[in-house]
């Protein structure tokens, strides 16, 4: 599994560990992400490769070692979206409090929701 590293600085994070990287975000994305944290500074983190084959205490184990890992970092907020497993055992582990998820209508970003 790939190592997070925060951004140089003591400053506060939103980390977005979605498949559609920071830089394909739209302006109403990227607005609405910048609020959630003091700062205002946005981070692409890693996510790890999960195979359909992959049993799911293999993939539970992935989400508590990236939830180990993130903790680390202490972002102010964690947006996050992709495979049901891992996304579900990473927010019950984590704090649900600081975690969203995108919501989209036909493709155009709506807001983040949180979990």
């Amino acid at each position: 599994m790939a190592e997070i590293s925060k951004p140089k600085g003591d400053i506060n994070v939103v980390l977005n560990m979605t498949e559609l990287s920071i830089a394909q975000w739209s302006n109403a994305q990227l607005d609405a992400a910048r609020k959630l944290c003091t700062d205002g500074v946005l981070h692409d983190g890693p996510l790890p490769t999960i195979f359909p084959t992959d049993a799911s205490i293999k993939v539970r184990d992935m989400a508590w070692q990236m939830a180990e890992q993130i903790e680390k970092l202490k972002p102010e907020a964690i947006i996050i979206q992709g495979e049901p497993v891992f996304v579900a055992t990473f927010v019950n582990d984590y704090c649900t409090s600081q975690c969203y998820s995108p919501c989209y209508i036909d493709d155009k970003f709506v807001q983040f929701r949180r979990f």
